[in-house]
């Protein structure tokens, strides 16, 4: 009986059928219209929905060079078995990764901006490192300095072969979160009071703007004028373009922890409670791991960091810089109901 589908009908596609036969291939699918409708090698090429209806193929082969990651991201996304995919890129010598991945344990860490990520990540880095001397950090999402990063597939494939930690600001999304659970071991969510998210990003961009503020400037695409604003006016800005991008952020990943099935694979950390109870917490997270208590790591302690970027450790209250305007505005946003479930008052 076919049981093989061939994903993208192209040159590649070809070769892989000249190199191991047509006997198994059911058909290959391909998003391009002027391609559904002719064959290959004797093979037909069907739309990508003929493929969506049947999730038990035996096996899936990407015979994708440029668009590897996106096909794998949505096949997942789909809830297709990630035992199933296989990867057919002979330039790129991809079987390395597909089909036969050895997943090594690894924890993705979604977080909030300044929100603890560079004190936590050392400490889990160094827990891993005992049982396993090459686990890494590496950076698996597109995009930067954003609340809607999706994972790119390619990167998460190399960082699970290898094992490790790493961390983004990961969006809730479906397609996330089963790559998630195809490929990472257990995840943790790691929160901080939004509102004190504002001052500290108020503060980091102030001293970046002393350093260079032109290069800067561009990259995290402030408005003309930003560095002349008052204190009071940049909260302004801020509420307007980060606050909301948080208060959605946090509503999903709450949808998410709240769900049954999602208890055993991720774990709640908050920043706050990391500086005021930090062994607490690793004791915690060490657990959820299945990692040894390490008594001589200090978490947030002397922690080599991962890059040069800045963590700011808690300072001046949101309540003393607000003024009553704005303190009104953040409680419309970040409503009763979100307070309660993340414990902010």
């Amino acid at each position: 009986m076919s049981d093989i589908v061939l994903f993208a009908g192209n040159d590649i596609a070809r070769r892989y059928i000249e190199e191991y036969g047509s006997l198994n291939i059911a058909y290959i699918v391909d998003n391009d219209v002027t391609k559904q409708g002719t064959t290959i090698a004797g093979i037909e090429v069907k739309p990508v929905h003929v493929l969506l209806k049947n999730k038990e193929l035996d096996r899936i082969v990407i015979c994708s060079e440029g668009y590897f990651s996106s096909i794998l991201y949505d096949l997942l996304s789909e809830g297709f078995d990630f035992s199933r995919i296989w990867g057919y890129l002979p330039s790129r010598l991809f079987e390395k990764y597909l089909p036969a991945t050895e997943i090594v344990r690894s924890t993705v860490i979604a977080c909030l901006p300044f929100s603890g990520a560079r004190i936590l990540t050392p400490y889990l880095l160094s827990s891993y490192r005992k049982s396993n001397p090459v686990a890494i950090y590496q950076n698996i999402t597109e995009g930067i300095h954003a609340l809607v990063q999706n994972i790119q597939a390619e990167k998460l494939l190399g960082f699970v072969s290898r094992g490790g930690v790493t961390y983004s600001h990961l969006a809730p999304s479906v397609g996330n979160l089963r790559m998630l659970a195809s490929l990472v071991y257990k995840s943790i969510v790691l929160v901080r009071d939004p509102r004190q998210v504002i001052v500290s990003f108020i503060r980091y961009i102030d001293e970046w703007n002393d350093r260079d503020r032109d290069v800067f400037f561009k990259f995290i695409n402030l408005p003309h004028g930003y560095e002349r604003m008052s204190y009071g006016e940049k909260i302004d800005y801020q509420l307007d373009c980060l606050f909301p991008l948080m208060v959605n952020w946090l509503k999903g990943w709450g949808k998410i922890l709240s769900a049954t099935e999602q208890k055993e694979r991720l774990l709640l950390v908050h920043y706050e409670k990391m500086l005021s109870h930090p062994q607490c917490v690793a004791r915690e997270v060490s657990h959820f791991l299945g990692l040894n208590y390490d008594t001589q790591l200090q978490l947030g302690k002397k922690c080599p960091r991962v890059d040069n970027s800045t963590e700011y450790i808690m300072g001046v209250s949101w309540k003393k810089l607000f003024n009553g305007r704005q303190i009104n505005r953040v409680d419309r946003l970040l409503t009763d109901d979100i307070r309660a479930f993340y414990g902010w008052d």
